[in-house]
Protein backbone atom coordinates (compact mmCIF):
# COMPACT_ATOMS: atom_id res chain seq x y z
CA UNK A 1 0.00 0.00 0.00
CA UNK A 2 1.05 3.44 -0.96
CA UNK A 3 0.12 7.09 -0.23
CA UNK A 4 -2.43 7.40 -3.10
CA UNK A 5 -3.97 3.55 -1.85
CA UNK A 6 -4.13 4.66 1.98
CA UNK A 7 -5.44 8.46 0.56
CA UNK A 8 -8.09 6.28 -1.31
CA UNK A 9 -8.63 3.92 1.91
CA UNK A 10 -9.38 7.09 4.13
CA UNK A 11 -12.12 8.88 1.20
CA UNK A 12 -13.88 5.10 1.35
CA UNK A 13 -15.45 5.95 4.49
CA UNK A 14 -18.94 7.72 4.33
CA UNK A 15 -18.72 11.33 3.62
CA UNK A 16 -15.28 11.41 4.33
CA UNK A 17 -13.68 14.64 2.62
CA UNK A 18 -9.93 15.68 1.66
CA UNK A 19 -9.05 19.42 2.98
CA UNK A 20 -5.69 21.23 3.06
CA UNK A 21 -7.04 23.96 5.94
CA UNK A 22 -3.12 24.35 6.97
CA UNK A 23 -1.51 24.78 3.37
CA UNK A 24 -0.18 22.78 0.58
CA UNK A 25 1.34 20.30 2.63
CA UNK A 26 -1.07 18.26 4.44
CA UNK A 27 -3.61 17.00 3.45
CA UNK A 28 -6.75 16.68 6.61
CA UNK A 29 -9.04 14.43 6.13
CA UNK A 30 -12.83 15.57 7.79
CA UNK A 31 -16.12 13.71 8.39
CA UNK A 32 -19.21 16.50 9.02
CA UNK A 33 -16.59 18.85 9.26
CA UNK A 34 -14.46 16.75 12.09
CA UNK A 35 -10.89 15.66 11.61
CA UNK A 36 -10.19 11.89 11.66
CA UNK A 37 -6.95 11.72 9.75
CA UNK A 38 -3.97 13.72 8.78
CA UNK A 39 -1.60 12.69 6.12
CA UNK A 40 1.85 14.79 4.78
CA UNK A 41 1.30 15.21 0.74
CA UNK A 42 5.36 14.50 0.87
CA UNK A 43 8.42 13.29 2.83
CA UNK A 44 8.01 9.72 4.72
CA UNK A 45 4.54 8.42 4.71
CA UNK A 46 3.11 8.84 8.50
CA UNK A 47 -0.48 9.64 9.23
CA UNK A 48 -1.95 10.82 12.20
CA UNK A 49 -5.39 9.49 13.75
CA UNK A 50 -7.66 9.93 16.34
CA UNK A 51 -7.56 7.17 19.48
CA UNK A 52 -9.27 6.30 22.71
CA UNK A 53 -6.97 7.53 24.84
CA UNK A 54 -6.03 4.04 26.57
CA UNK A 55 -5.82 2.05 23.45
CA UNK A 56 -3.79 5.14 22.18
CA UNK A 57 -1.06 3.98 25.04
CA UNK A 58 -1.26 0.35 24.27
CA UNK A 59 -0.93 1.10 20.63
CA UNK A 60 2.47 2.60 21.27
CA UNK A 61 3.61 0.48 24.07
CA UNK A 62 3.25 -2.44 21.36
CA UNK A 63 4.43 -0.96 18.26
CA UNK A 64 7.24 1.00 17.31
CA UNK A 65 5.58 2.92 14.35
CA UNK A 66 2.64 4.32 16.23
CA UNK A 67 4.28 7.67 18.15
CA UNK A 68 2.34 10.44 20.36
CA UNK A 69 0.57 12.70 17.73
CA UNK A 70 3.03 14.83 15.88
CA UNK A 71 1.51 18.51 16.93
CA UNK A 72 -1.68 17.20 18.03
CA UNK A 73 -3.47 16.74 21.08
CA UNK A 74 -0.85 13.47 22.57
CA UNK A 75 -3.69 11.96 24.89
CA UNK A 76 -6.29 11.71 21.55
CA UNK A 77 -3.63 11.37 18.81
CA UNK A 78 -1.48 8.74 17.53
CA UNK A 79 1.13 9.46 14.79
CA UNK A 80 1.97 6.16 12.79
CA UNK A 81 5.56 6.02 10.53
CA UNK A 82 4.98 4.48 7.76
CA UNK A 83 8.01 4.71 5.57
CA UNK A 84 7.47 5.00 1.53
CA UNK A 85 5.27 1.88 1.59
CA UNK A 86 3.25 -0.12 4.26
CA UNK A 87 5.80 -2.54 3.76
CA UNK A 88 8.46 -0.67 5.04
CA UNK A 89 7.03 0.12 7.87
CA UNK A 90 9.87 -0.29 10.72
CA UNK A 91 10.76 -3.94 9.80
CA UNK A 92 6.85 -4.58 9.47
CA UNK A 93 6.08 -3.72 12.81
CA UNK A 94 2.58 -3.41 11.58
CA UNK A 95 0.65 -4.94 8.81
CA UNK A 96 -1.64 -3.46 6.64
CA UNK A 97 -4.91 -4.57 8.20
CA UNK A 98 -3.48 -3.06 11.37
CA UNK A 99 -3.49 0.38 10.06
CA UNK A 100 -6.69 -0.18 8.27
CA UNK A 101 -8.07 -1.48 11.56
CA UNK A 102 -6.80 2.31 13.27
CA UNK A 103 -8.10 4.34 10.61
CA UNK A 104 -11.23 2.69 10.95
CA UNK A 105 -10.98 3.42 14.84
CA UNK A 106 -10.25 7.00 14.34
CA UNK A 107 -12.99 7.09 11.85
CA UNK A 108 -15.40 5.74 14.35
CA UNK A 109 -14.28 7.87 17.32
CA UNK A 110 -15.42 10.96 15.13
CA UNK A 111 -18.51 9.64 13.97
CA UNK A 112 -19.27 8.74 17.88
CA UNK A 113 -18.80 12.65 18.84
CA UNK A 114 -21.41 13.40 16.38
CA UNK A 115 -25.20 14.32 16.86
CA UNK A 116 -27.40 11.22 16.89
CA UNK A 117 -28.86 12.38 13.22
CA UNK A 118 -25.64 13.01 11.39
CA UNK A 119 -24.88 9.43 12.50
CA UNK A 120 -27.95 7.87 11.63
CA UNK A 121 -27.55 9.56 8.09
CA UNK A 122 -23.68 8.32 7.71
CA UNK A 123 -25.23 4.77 8.96
CA UNK A 124 -27.70 4.79 6.11
CA UNK A 125 -24.98 5.64 3.49
CA UNK A 126 -23.03 2.82 4.56
CA UNK A 127 -25.76 0.32 4.57
CA UNK A 128 -27.00 1.63 0.88
CA UNK A 129 -23.10 1.28 0.25
CA UNK A 130 -22.67 -2.27 1.66
CA UNK A 131 -25.99 -3.13 0.41
CA UNK A 132 -24.42 -2.52 -3.62
CA UNK A 133 -21.66 -4.14 -3.15
CA UNK A 134 -23.55 -7.69 -1.92
CA UNK A 135 -25.33 -7.35 -4.40
CA UNK A 136 -24.85 -10.35 -6.83
CA UNK A 137 -22.56 -12.11 -4.65
CA UNK A 138 -23.01 -16.03 -4.16
CA UNK A 139 -21.10 -18.64 -2.43
CA UNK A 140 -19.08 -19.58 -5.33
CA UNK A 141 -20.88 -22.79 -5.34
CA UNK A 142 -24.08 -21.36 -7.32
CA UNK A 143 -26.28 -21.04 -4.03
CA UNK A 144 -27.95 -17.23 -3.26
CA UNK A 145 -25.50 -15.75 -0.56
CA UNK A 146 -27.09 -16.62 2.80
CA UNK A 147 -29.87 -14.42 4.32
CA UNK A 148 -29.18 -11.96 7.51
CA UNK A 149 -31.43 -12.96 10.77
CA UNK A 150 -33.72 -10.06 9.50
CA UNK A 151 -34.24 -11.26 6.49
CA UNK A 152 -36.10 -14.47 7.82
CA UNK A 153 -39.87 -14.64 8.65
CA UNK A 154 -40.67 -14.58 12.89
CA UNK A 155 -40.12 -17.94 13.87
CA UNK A 156 -42.57 -19.22 16.70
CA UNK A 157 -41.78 -17.41 20.04
CA UNK A 158 -40.18 -19.77 22.27
CA UNK A 159 -41.25 -19.79 25.90
CA UNK A 160 -39.82 -18.52 28.29
CA UNK A 161 -38.66 -20.20 31.39
CA UNK A 162 -37.70 -18.97 34.86
CA UNK A 163 -35.09 -20.17 37.37
CA UNK A 164 -37.18 -22.46 38.54
CA UNK A 165 -37.65 -24.13 35.37
CA UNK A 166 -40.91 -24.18 34.80
CA UNK A 167 -42.88 -22.29 31.84
CA UNK A 168 -43.32 -18.39 32.73
CA UNK A 169 -47.50 -17.75 32.15
CA UNK A 170 -47.02 -14.41 31.05
CA UNK A 171 -44.75 -15.41 27.75
CA UNK A 172 -46.95 -18.58 27.14
CA UNK A 173 -50.27 -16.73 26.50
CA UNK A 174 -50.48 -14.79 23.34
CA UNK A 175 -50.43 -11.20 23.39
CA UNK A 176 -54.23 -10.69 23.12
CA UNK A 177 -55.03 -12.49 25.93
CA UNK A 178 -51.91 -11.02 28.13
CA UNK A 179 -53.41 -8.75 31.10
CA UNK A 180 -51.59 -5.82 32.93
CA UNK A 181 -51.34 -7.24 36.85
CA UNK A 182 -52.70 -3.73 37.96
CA UNK A 183 -55.86 -3.84 35.94
CA UNK A 184 -56.52 -7.49 37.29
CA UNK A 185 -59.27 -6.83 39.80
CA UNK A 186 -58.34 -8.03 43.69
CA UNK A 187 -54.43 -7.36 42.75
Amino acid sequence: MNRDELRAYLLSKPQAVEEHPFGPGTSVYKVAGKMFALLPDEGPLTVSLKCEPNLALLLRENHLAVIPGYHLNKRHWNTVKLGETLRDTLADDLADDEVREMIDHSYDQVVKGLPKRVQAELQREYNRKGRRERKGQSRGDGSPPPRRATDHPPTLRKRRRTKEGKQDAFAAKPASQRLCISAQPGR
